[in-house]
C-alpha cells in the first residue's frame, strides 16, 4: 500500500489539490564513480580508537611527555604506525592489562582493527602487528579519589 501525500502543486488539467497516492518502493541511487582519500593519520586514529575499546588494553604505546611533544609538532598518532606502501601494514604498541592471557588480547585487538578497516574503509590490511610494551594492573577507581594505579 502506497503513502498519501498532499499535492502542492497545482495542475490546470488535472484534478485539484488534494491527496493522491505514491509508491513507497524507493528505488537505489545509481553509484557515482570516484574515489575517496583517507589519510594515514585517519587510519591511525580509528585504529588507535579501536584499541583503546578493546577489553584488556589498558593504554596505547607513548605516553611519556616526550612522545607527546614529538607528536603534536609531527602530527602523529602516539602509539601507533600505519604504512600504506605498496600494503596497508598497521604496528600498534599497547599496555595490556595484569592477569588476562596476552596473547589472546593481542588476537582479539587485532581482528578487532581488521573487523573496523575493513567495514569501514572496504580495505584489508595486510599486517597488524600488536607490540605489548607493558602489562600493568588496570586503572581502579576510589570513591572521591578518582582514578589510581
Amino acid at each position: 500500500m502506497g503513502k498519501q501525500v498532499l499535492d502542492q502543486t497545482e495542475e490546470r488539467d488535472g484534478p485539484p489539490r488534494g491527496l493522491r497516492t505514491i509508491a513507497s518502493t524507493a528505488m537505489p541511487l545509481p553509484s557515482i564513480p570516484g574515489h575517496a582519500l583517507v589519510t594515514r593519520r585517519v587510519i591511525a586514529e580509528e585504529v588507535r580508537r579501536v584499541a583503546l575499546s578493546s577489553y584488556g588494553v589498558v593504554g596505547i604505546g607513548g605516553r611519556g611527555p616526550a612522545t607527546a611533544l614529538f607528536g603534536q609538532l609531527t602530527r602523529s598518532v602516539p602509539g601507533v604506525r600505519v604504512s600504506t606502501t605498496p600494503e596497508l601494514d598497521i604496528d600498534v604498541y599497547l599496555s595490556i592489562a595484569l592477569g588476562l592471557p596476552v596473547a589472546q588480547v593481542a588476537q582479539n585487538v587485532a581482528d578487532q582493527i581488521r573487523y573496523a578497516l575493513r567495514t569501514s574503509l572496504g580495505r584489508e590490511p595486510a599486517a597488524v602487528r600488536i607490540h605489548v610494551e607493558r602489562v600493568r594492573p588496570p586503572a581502579v577507581v576510589r570513591p572521591g579519589r578518582g582514578a589510581t594505579r
